[in-house]
């Protein structure tokens, strides 16, 4: 399938005043979530996506909310899995790199995530540690099929937050944040991965 370009025409439903409907329920003030972090000018809004997520599935479940470290994401991924990116970054440079969210959650499960104060974020990629603190392990994650509906993914977004990638285009940035982005219909085939602990 042909990725779309950002400056293709939309879908014209885009722009209709229903488009962005409310959404039923939302995390937003259940103190589950954490304040938004700014990642720089690091591309890492991978690790920042999937640590907040596993943050805020565990506060859910445990009713306590555990800032995890982006920073060992950045740091230690490369060392265990693959990632596509780093061909065209030499590994032992500082320059952050993009990657799928997926490696954190596979990280979460074989190695845990420690908390942020013991391994802060600090903009750039650095040696890996595996420093002694409290760590935050995930028994796996699933994929949520992108033909689900917004009733569907509202009903799982009730359970918990999921991540998703989002291509940046012409109506979200029109998107105010209120309600859910539907996106554009010509790129159909994101999937959003939910959290199993």
């Amino acid at each position: 399938m042909e990725r779309p370009s950002c400056s293709r025409p939309e879908d014209p439903d885009l722009y209709k005043d229903d488009f962005f409907q409310k959404a039923a329920f939302s995390w937003v003030g259940k103190e589950c979530l954490l304040a938004i972090d700014h990642q720089g000018t690091c591309n890492c809004c991978w690790a920042f996506s999937g640590a907040e997520a596993i943050t805020a599935a565990y506060a859910i479940k445990n009713k306590e909310v555990i800032p995890l470290s982006k920073q060992q994401l950045i740091d230690c991924t490369p060392n265990y899995y693959t990632v596509r990116s780093l061909k065209s970054v030499e590994k032992k440079t500082s320059a952050c790199y993009t990657a799928h969210y997926n490696l954190v959650y596979e990280f979460a499960k074989d190695y845990g995530i420690v908390e942020e104060s013991a391994y802060e974020y600090n903009e750039m990629r650095g040696d890996c540690v595996h420093p002694t603190a409290r760590t935050v392990f995930i028994d796996g994650y699933e994929k949520v099929p992108s033909s689900t509906t917004k009733e569907g993914i509202e009903e799982l977004i009730r359970k918990q937050p999921i991540t998703c990638a989002i291509p940046f285009v012409a109506s979200l940035q029109a998107h105010v944040g209120e309600g859910i982005y539907m996106g554009n219909s010509e790129l159909s085939s994101l999937s959003y991965p939910k959290i199993n602990y």
